[in-house]
């Protein structure tokens, strides 16, 4: 298994396992793809494993054109330091501490949106 997940309330959380390589990524992306098809989240929180290369990366960046085709907001989680942060923020990305921040990070803009929708209508 290449990854692992939880869902609740609208929020797909998805750890990626450590050994993604690759040989590997492209199944871990077709995986990711049946989740977000299949559970049609509005925020998707991916947790990085510690050592985060340049499949992670790859992976990544493949899940984040996936979700905005699906209208779904992805924000990452790294527990440790790795050269992969810097990777992924290079593409805008931004790399949180924990889930909550995460979630928040990419909640919060689309709140003051729907309150400006709100206030126009």
């Amino acid at each position: 298994m290449l990854l692992s997940h939880l869902f609740d309330g609208g929020v797909l959380i998805v750890r990626l396992h450590e050994g993604l390589d690759v040989g590997t990524r492209g199944a871990a992306v077709w995986e990711f793809e049946a989740l977000l098809g299949s559970y049609r989240p509005r925020t998707v929180v991916m947790e990085l494993p510690p050592a985060a290369g340049a499949a992670v990366v790859s992976t990544v960046l493949r899940a984040e054109r996936l979700c905005r085709a699906a209208g779904a907001s992805l924000a990452l989680v790294a527990r440790h330091l790795s050269e992969a942060q810097g990777a992924l923020r290079s593409h805008g990305l931004e790399v949180h501490a924990t889930a909550s921040q995460a979630i928040q990070s990419v909640e919060s803009p689309r709140s003051d949106g729907d309150r400006a929708d709100s206030a126009a209508a």
